[in-house]
């Protein structure tokens, strides 16, 4: 083979492998890429846990008739007890904030709503009526508001009609008569909070109330406030980021259905870029490295003149020939690595030869 021949064999082979490379880094980077996908989705498939603190307040004013007589202010101070017939409306003042040891995104609704509630108090409290003004309890509310910090923060102010609910109840008392009926103004405040996580812990819904009760058809009244308490204090919440699951799991399968293509490509490439120089090498190599302790290899050519030479079409039936003359088997490749031969010599002049070669090899980087 001429050094020219060589060169061309070499840059073929050098081309080959290049390619063959550079399609098994692609490969390698988007396993590496899948791999990093898959620890993402791990990681954000793990619930968390947020403290956060929550504040409720609730502050009140008492306004009375303006043509009051005994009273100098215009209002009264909550905490107190209130002549029920000198109250004109109530000021009511609803603070809610929860601070969040972290960022999170809240999607939030409140409501503030009044009505008068007629019990009966012998019955366990079995309710007889629940009136609002205009049958329109709700007074004040927002939808759908999203935070996103780690602070929610609601400061709403309402004024509320206790002269209306007074003369409705003592109307109905002095109509229908019922015997222990109980009458009180309810003002309740309830925020429903979204966070994105799956739920708040330790409670049952993700609603807080706090309410405020006054009663009414009496002479002298005080009014109450409840859940308070509940609305103050730190809690937890258990997190999970739904988005970052989905999107981790997509690029997972996109990517995971990628590195099968570029595989299944670089199977077919190299298959298609396989010549007979290349078989030959494979062959060889595979025969070597299958049978190397029934094998030695020579350097010097092996003179076969004189010898009756019997060849074969299979390795595996030079092996049948060394199994039972319990010879070794020579190999001899020559300089340009077109051809090698593996010779049995037995004792009577036989020579038994398995020969690979590079058949037709001007036609193989297309010489003529």
């Amino acid at each position: 083979m001429s050094s020219e021949e060589k060169q061309r064999r070499e840059l073929y082979k050098r081309k080959r492998n290049k390619w063959i490379a550079i399609q098994s880094v692609i490969i390698g980077a988007v396993l590496l890429l899948v791999s990093i996908f898959v620890l993402s989705y791990k990681h954000y498939n793990q619930d968390y846990l947020i403290n956060y603190n929550e504040y409720g307040k609730l502050d009140y004013k008492v306004y009375i008739h303006k043509d009051e007589f005994y009273y100098e202010s215009d209002y009264l101070p909550s905490g107190q007890s209130y002549i029920a017939e000198v109250i004109d409306y109530l000021n009511l003042n609803f603070k809610y904030e929860i601070d969040f040891e972290e960022d999170v995104d809240v999607t939030y609704s409140y409501k503030i709503e009044s009505y008068l509630e007629i019990v009966n108090g012998a019955n366990g409290g079995s309710k007889l009526l629940t009136h609002s003004i205009n049958d329109q309890p709700i007074i004040a509310s927002e939808e759908n508001v999203k935070i996103s910090g780690n602070m929610l923060l609601i400061d709403k102010t309402v004024d509320v009609d206790y002269e209306y609910y007074d003369d409705y109840a003592q109307r109905y008392l002095k109509t229908y008569k019922p015997t222990n009926a109980i009458c009180t103004l309810v003002v309740k405040f309830s925020l429903n909070d979204c966070v994105n996580c799956n739920q708040f812990k330790n409670k049952t819904n993700n609603t807080d109330t706090i309410s405020f009760r006054i009663p009414l058809a009496t002479n002298t009244v005080k009014a109450e406030t409840i859940g308070l308490s509940e609305a103050n204090g730190s809690n937890t919440i258990i997190c999970t980021n739904e988005q970052g699951k989905v999107l981790f799991k997509s690029l997972i399968y996109t990517f995971s259905t990628l590195v099968v293509v570029l595989c299944i490509g670089l199977v077919i490439y190299i298959y298609l870029t396989r010549n007979t120089d290349i078989n030959y090498s494979i062959k060889v190599n595979k025969i070597v490295n299958s049978y190397k302790s029934f094998i030695q290899k020579t350097i010097s050519e092996f003179d076969t003149s004189g010898y009756q030479i019997l060849e074969f079409a299979t390795i595996r039936e030079l092996l049948e020939i060394r199994d039972t003359l319990q010879k070794p088997i020579l190999m001899h490749e020559n300089e340009d690595k077109t051809c090698a031969k593996f010779m049995i010599l037995a004792d009577d002049n036989m020579l038994y030869m398995y020969e690979i070669k590079v058949e037709d090899y001007d036609k193989i980087y297309n010489e003529k």
